[in-house]
């Protein structure tokens, strides 16, 4: 018997990461799509907001049939549910000086129904969701612990959706602190990082209405640029052109088939391409070892 000792946290590690971005989210599953024909599996994924959610449904079925069902979740989706824009209530929330002005409750509802992997630390792979910490700021990374909460944590857009509590700590979207989440995934030991952003790497402004909302979390959604970082190997897929409006699923066909022929001549040309790494621009996360979103 040899006496060499495998280290197997020494090995490569590749990771997912899910960019946060509303409803520019469908353009992720075309691209999960495309990794996954080319039989490229994640042995981790880390997601913020939409991104964790995306996240989710591809940790719990990691295959070409379980991406056709987070497609069709983005074809149908219950917008009158997710973004519940009652007069009524939105003026309850105002008048009340609850500091949102959506109920969660629909989200919570839809989470609940499209995810049936109960808790973080059961899915097919390790999937990891970032939140922020209300009081300083930081990332929060959720490993393990109740899922539904974790991605409502994940995606409580601040102002919009009510905050959520995990641990004592008061947690709100992942957005703003780590809407592309690179260095919680460096943290968490990866070596190969596949991003999956929401935004275009254009000179093209965005929309007003999602300059306001990258406004709300203080940094551009397509923050985290490569830079050296000795070990780290960065491909960062292709995004298209969003919908003007964020609360709009109209475009989610054309998001997820544009995304798919992007991908996959991206990924067609890898080999070729020159390894690009990425410098540790998130802060660093904080860790909270207890405990199928939308920015």
């Amino acid at each position: 018997m040899s006496d060499d000792i495998i280290d197997l946290d020494a090995r490569p590690r590749t990771a997912f990461v899910m960019a946060g971005g509303a409803t520019r989210g469908a353009s992720q599953v075309g691209m999960l799509q495309a990794l996954t024909e080319r039989g490229i599996r994640a042995d981790l994924v880390v997601g913020t907001s939409i991104g964790a959610l995306n996240g989710a449904c591809y940790a719990e079925t990691p295959t070409l049939a379980g991406l056709e069902r987070l497609e069709e979740l983005w074809y149908e989706p219950p917008r009158g549910d997710i973004f519940s824009l009652s007069a009524r209530s939105i003026a309850r929330n105002i008048r009340t000086r609850r500091g949102y002005v959506l109920d969660n409750r629909g989200l919570r509802d839809w989470i609940r129904v499209n995810t049936t992997v109960e808790r973080l630390e059961d899915f097919a792979i390790p999937l990891h969701a970032v939140a922020t910490d209300a009081t300083t700021r930081r990332p929060v990374v959720l490993s393990a612990g109740d899922t539904v909460q974790t991605l409502l944590a994940s995606s409580a857009i601040p102002g919009v959706f009510p905050s959520i509590t995990i641990d004592g700590a008061e947690l709100i979207d992942g957005g703003a602190s780590a809407d592309v989440p690179v260095g919680p995934a460096v943290g968490l030991g990866a070596t190969t990082l596949y991003v999956l952003p929401t935004t275009p790497d254009t000179g093209e402004a965005p929309s007003l209405l999602w300059q306001v909302l990258d406004r709300v979390f203080g940094q551009p959604a397509a923050a985290a640029v490569p830079a050296d970082h000795p070990g780290v190997t960065i491909h960062r897929l292709p995004a298209p052109r969003p919908d003007a409006n964020p609360t709009s699923f109209r475009s989610s066909r054309r998001l997820v088939a544009e995304s798919l022929a992007m991908a996959r001549a991206y990924l067609d040309e890898v080999p070729a391409r020159a390894e690009a790494t990425l410098d540790l621009r998130d802060p660093r996360p904080v860790r909270v070892g207890s405990r199928c979103g939308l920015r």
